[in-house]
């Protein structure tokens, strides 16, 4: 997700701007787990309306994650298969095979699919 940016945080809300109104919905990928989940990008990304979030998990506090999304109404998806990630075209590869879980999990929930950058 974002523009390249390696703080989690400006590359949330990156995306999110560029996104504007079809954030509502979305699924949101990241190839790396989320280490904080309130006042962070998994509580600011639910806040906007993102429908979904998938992640490989492995952070100590995914409770909390899983906690701020159940509050939002959003589903999180933990793969728990991030595997080694080396470069751009695998960081995506990553990123690209959770956006394919938070699919499976939101058409499992019958909800619709929207994309934004990742």
């Amino acid at each position: 997700m974002g523009s390249g940016q390696p703080n989690r945080v400006k590359s949330t809300m990156i995306a999110m701007e560029k996104a504007g109104d079809e954030i509502k919905g979305a699924s949101l990928a990241s190839d790396a787990f989320f280490p904080f989940a309130r006042g962070d990008s998994v509580e600011f990304a639910c806040k906007a309306g993102i429908g979904c979030i998938a992640q490989p998990g492995g952070a100590k506090k995914d409770q909390e994650a899983i906690d701020v999304c159940n509050e939002h109404g959003v589903c999180m998806v933990m793969a728990r298969n991030k595997g080694t990630v080396s470069g751009l075209d695998s960081a995506r590869t990553g990123a690209d095979a959770q956006v394919k879980h938070a699919e499976q999990a939101q058409r499992h929930a019958g909800t619709a699919v929207r994309h934004f950058a990742h």
